[in-house]
């Protein structure tokens, strides 16, 4: 398999597999850090065929120090050099709210250099075609964002609400708002993969049938999982949705053949 030349700043990977034969970069959610993936990790670190690569955007996390990015084709540009440098023949991708956005922006560039995706896991996001519902928050001040992050999802109120806290999320927030209004999905081009859909119950920000909608941008099979939660229910119901995983995992690498 293809291992990274050398180490790469946008990826976090606690348990380096040199005989891994599936790779799962998992891609976080507005305003987070790889380290929301460090249970993950810890999941799968005894299991020789799956590594977890959890992706580190500029600007939070080991990257506190490095300017924030706000616009989704320069993301994609530089995300897709560095898993063509880092990748095996057999990539999923995990991405969460945000993370699945950024996702799907990747593995569509991936997909016309020639490689696709063993399997995609979208959760907790609407279909592009229901993207456009946020106004444009480049103009708005600190007070201004903070009422309408509070009434797009009202689990945020407690975390805005410590001063301390704000002061270094709230331009990372900012700045993860504007990279998902600058993705302009293009409507005629399909991933050729097959889907799994998860979302929770009680999310107030995406329902059912606005995931259902991602089906439009696929060619495969598609399969939609709900878990008792809100937005945030990879964190709350982290070991049903592990457990998930690691079940669709174990079915793909029965059909995977990997000549070391």
């Amino acid at each position: 398999m293809v291992k990274q030349k050398e180490k790469s700043p946008w990826f976090v990977i606690d348990h380096i597999k040199k005989r891994a034969k599936i790779q799962l970069f998992c891609f976080p959610y507005a305003g987070a850090s790889s380290n929301v993936y460090s249970a993950w990790q810890k999941k799968f670190k005894d299991n020789e065929d799956v590594e977890i690569i959890a992706v580190e955007l500029p600007g939070r996390g080991t990257r506190i120090n490095e300017p924030l990015l706000d616009d989704m084709d320069q993301l994609t540009y530089k995300l897709t050099n560095e898993v063509l440098n880092t990748c095996c023949e057999n990539i999923i991708f995990f991405g969460h709210s945000l993370g699945a956005i950024t996702s799907f922006s990747l593995a569509l560039s991936l997909q016309k250099k020639g490689i696709s995706l063993k399997h995609h896991f979208i959760s907790a996001m609407k279909a592009p075609s229901l993207l456009h519902t946020l106004p444009q928050v480049r103009a708005l001040n600190d007070q201004e964002l903070i009422e309408l992050l509070i009434n797009y999802n009202s689990t945020l109120q407690s975390l805005i609400s410590n001063d301390e806290i704000k002061e270094i999320f709230l331009p990372i927030l900012k700045s993860d708002i504007m990279l998902r209004q600058s993705f302009k999905p293009n409507f005629t081009d399909k991933l050729v993969t097959n889907l799994t859909l998860v979302f929770g119950e009680f999310d107030n920000s995406v329902t059912r049938d606005e995931m259902l909608l991602w089906k439009n941008n696929y060619q495969g099979e598609v399969d939609v999982y709900s878990f008792s939660g809100d937005h945030f229910f990879v964190k709350s119901c982290e070991g049903q949705v592990l457990s998930l995983i690691d079940r669709k995992l174990s079915v793909l690498l029965d059909g995977v053949h990997i000549a070391f």
